[in-house]
């Protein structure tokens, strides 16, 4: 069996990205109910451990 996320026939393989998939999604929304909607992604900030001081 191929490595990936499987769930209700769908397959992802590499690096989903999550930002492209809901731009999509909103351009299908918008088409369809004839509406303008936009998404917003916002990339969590990694914080970076903190050294000791000495």
């Amino acid at each position: 069996m191929k490595e990936g996320i499987a769930a209700a026939g769908v397959q992802v393989e590499g690096t989903f990205n999550a930002k492209r998939f809901f731009e999509t999604l909103a351009l299908i929304i918008s088409r369809k109910e004839n509406l303008s909607v936009t998404v917003k992604v916002y990339e969590e900030e990694k914080e970076e451990p903190q050294k000791a001081a000495g």
